[in-house]
């Protein structure tokens, strides 16, 4: 992930704020509009997760789509790292503040994303 100092110079990133060890700020994506997005480096993930912030009312996107989550990836991650979009378990999900519609970036901290996945026949 980018450093902090980077990531802000983005004209893109408005109204931070430091919640330690997460950062927060609305930052302006083409197709949903404005969107919330928290950032942070946790349990050995860097981890970037973003929504619309009024889903359905002014946008006709109720998720970031691919063309957002692309010009996120350029925002936060440099161009040689490679970060991934997980599902997770449906018990395991807890939606920010209770809003739907988020969608989270994760790249292994230290590691390549293929060093921590089982390939078939190995």
């Amino acid at each position: 992930m980018k450093s902090l100092e980077k990531i802000l110079e983005n004209r893109c990133i408005r109204n931070h704020k430091t919640m330690f060890p997460a950062h927060e700020a609305e930052i302006g994506l083409p197709d949903c509009g404005i969107c919330r997005v928290i950032w942070e480096r946790v349990n050995g993930y860097e981890h970037v997760a973003a929504s619309p912030q009024d889903p359905g009312s002014q946008n006709k996107y109720l998720l970031p789509t691919g063309t957002d989550m692309r010009v996120l990836k350029d925002i936060f991650f440099g161009d040689e790292e490679v970060e991934h979009k997980f599902s997770i378990k449906k018990y395991q999900h807890a939606n920010l503040n209770g809003a739907e519609g988020w969608l989270h970036l994760w790249k292994p901290i230290g590691h390549e994303i293929d060093e921590l996945v089982k390939r078939e026949g190995e």
